[in-house]
């Protein structure tokens, strides 16, 4: 590559420099450091562009083609390039990881940090914690809630349904679940919550052919942002909902108040378990092409305390900080900034 060639020229010119001017060694060295440093940081940006140059660079949301390169994320020495939309304003990973690829990951025992302990313990130390804090249960009693007053009939899909605190609420609302989770730590703990085992499947064709136009709501919460084929994703979904079924979304909010603070060090930038990164405008659009119409939607934000207490160690400034932080966050749901999206959508036709 050109750009290599050059660069390394220059590089070898400073190596000179240094070497017929000992006198100027220390500050040649130092340039040098930096000239290094500059050097890759370059190169990653030309081989992103490179790499998104050779690919299919359309928005998978929205299927704009005004594709730009963000960042390089690394994760666990692997490289991933980031995209933005500046039509949907959503981001993404390309080029995009294969099925096969993340489906593994999914399976793999060690997805989940909590294989020291056993379903039993695992469940227990939820449950103290949703006590202490409540996070799980209190969104899945909303989501469910609003899901109750929009759907038609009682036929309930939680997909990737994780310790199982969405299908908790759905049983108790009087849905009739079922349930879909790859991952076999999280399918011991759903079991012991929820009496019944969910399919250890993942939602693929095979799955929408067996249950096609079966539910009356299907939920996604925490899940869209892990998938590699949206369009396929969200049309095997209006498949599996009947007349006038409802879809109920959650994701992460990329355009929030905190990820924007944020920017390339979001905490919800983690590739490979997160590829798509949505905005409001991004979801929704996902969503009408593929004949579905938006009935609801609102920011929801979350932050745990033991994260203040973890940077504060004064109770007392502790207690002023999650006061501060719990009116920051509340402002930025009314506007529409928080932290995740939950919409409400209704299958068309």
């Amino acid at each position: 590559m050109q750009y290599r060639a050059f660069l390394e020229d220059v590089q070898n010119l400073l190596c000179c420099c240094k070497e017929s001017r000992p006198s100027l060694a220390s500050t040649t060295e130092m340039v040098q450091q930096e000239f290094k440093k500059s050097f890759r940081e370059l190169m990653t940006k030309i081989e992103g562009k490179v790499t998104i140059q050779n690919q299919n660079n359309t928005c998978p949301a929205c299927s704009s083609e005004r594709v730009t390169y963000w960042f390089t994320k690394i994760t666990n020495q692997q490289k991933y390039p980031i995209c933005r939309c500046s039509d949907c304003k959503g981001a993404f990973v390309l080029p995009r990881p294969s099925n096969s690829q993340i489906t593994t990951f999914y399976q793999d025992e060690y997805y989940r940090k909590s294989d020291t302990l056993n379903a039993s313990e695992q469940l227990a130390k939820l449950l103290k914690s949703e006590a202490e804090y409540p996070n799980s249960m209190l969104d899945a009693a909303r989501m469910i809630g609003q899901a109750k007053d929009l759907a038609n009939g009682k036929k309930f899909l939680d997909v990737g349904g994780g310790y199982g605190f969405f299908s908790q609420a759905a049983l108790s609302a009087g849905f009739d679940v079922t349930a879909i989770e790859p991952s076999p730590t999280c399918r011991k703990v759903f079991t012991l919550l929820n009496g019944f085992v969910p399919e250890a499947c993942m939602f693929d064709r095979t799955f929408t052919s067996k249950y096609r136009e079966k539910f009356d709501v299907v939920l996604m919460s925490q899940v869209l942002e892990h998938v590699v084929d949206l369009d396929e994703a969200v049309n095997s979904l209006n498949m599996l909902l009947g007349k006038n079924g409802i879809a109920a979304i959650a994701v992460p909010h990329f355009k929030s108040l905190v990820s924007m603070f944020h920017g390339k060090k979001d905490m919800f930038i983690i590739p490979p378990e997160h590829l798509n990164f949505f905005s409001m405008s991004c979801l929704t659009t996902l969503f009408s092409r593929h004949h579905f119409s938006l009935l609801r939607r609102e920011t929801i934000s979350r932050f745990p305390p033991e994260s203040i207490r973890k940077i504060i160690l004064i109770s007392l400034v502790t207690r002023i900080a999650n006061f501060a932080l719990g009116g920051v966050l509340r402002f930025a749901d009314s506007i529409g900034k928080g932290m995740y999206i939950n919409c409400y959508f209704r299958k068309e036709g």
